[in-house]
């Protein structure tokens, strides 16, 4: 599932969220982009670097304005659930955030985002599943030896609790990155689910930030 335009996707903005990928990881390690929106601009992605589960956001395109929840331990092989928690503190639109990174519903990382995007993350970036067809959140992108082929399966978008679509199977190669070579393909086998939040009372998000990226 990829190119859907931001218009015809969840809106990832002003509420809470959680998106999460069951992955397996071969031998190895893997690295890839397992979902992102937007990109360089504004946007975020969940994705694998380094064999780290990640997420990253990009109010801007300024280095002072990307941040990064990552893991500091890579992800032993075999099956996981990696699952990103996006509370948003509220009060108005473009508010902060705090983004906590799991696995297998175990915290490994959390952090805050002061601000957010509001209004849109691009007019012409997309919504995509398993690879990255614009341009990266981070301007490193995803590097590694290796591409990463995605077996998508089952997958839900959901709006609260409650499906309100299922996309079909689908093997798609996932990107590591832009001018990145493609070497070898280990397999992540991944479903994805998305669940979109509105909090009438949020609780008040952390005030540890998220690590910047670095220039």
């Amino acid at each position: 599932m990829i190119r859907i335009p931001e218009g015809s996707a969840p809106d990832f903005k002003n509420k809470s969220w959680t998106i999460a990928a069951e992955v397996t990881i071969p031998q190895g390690g893997a690295n890839g982009v397992l979902a992102t929106t937007g990109g360089r601009y504004g946007g975020w992605a969940l994705l694998m670097q380094d064999g780290k589960p990640g997420f990253a956001y990009a109010y801007s395109n300024q280095p002072e304005h990307k941040y990064r929840v990552v893991s500091d331990q890579p992800l032993a092989p075999g099956t996981h659930i990696i699952r990103v928690k996006f509370e948003y503190a509220g009060g108005g639109i473009g508010k902060a955030a705090t983004a906590t990174l799991l696995v297998d519903e175990k915290q490994v990382a959390q952090g805050q985002i002061p601000q957010t995007i509001g209004v849109r993350f691009s007019l012409d970036e997309t919504f995509d599943v398993g690879e990255d067809t614009g341009t990266p959140v981070l301007a490193r992108g995803v590097r590694g030896q290796n591409a990463v082929s995605v077996h998508r399966h089952a997958q839900e978008i959901c709006r609260g609790s409650r499906p309100v679509e299922a996309q079909r199977r689908r093997t798609t190669p996932v990107a590591p990155g832009i001018g990145e070579g493609h070497g070898s393909r280990p397999m992540i086998r991944e479903s994805l689910g998305v669940g979109l939040f509105k909090r009438s009372s949020p609780d008040r998000a952390s005030d540890r930030p998220a690590d910047p990226e670095s220039p």
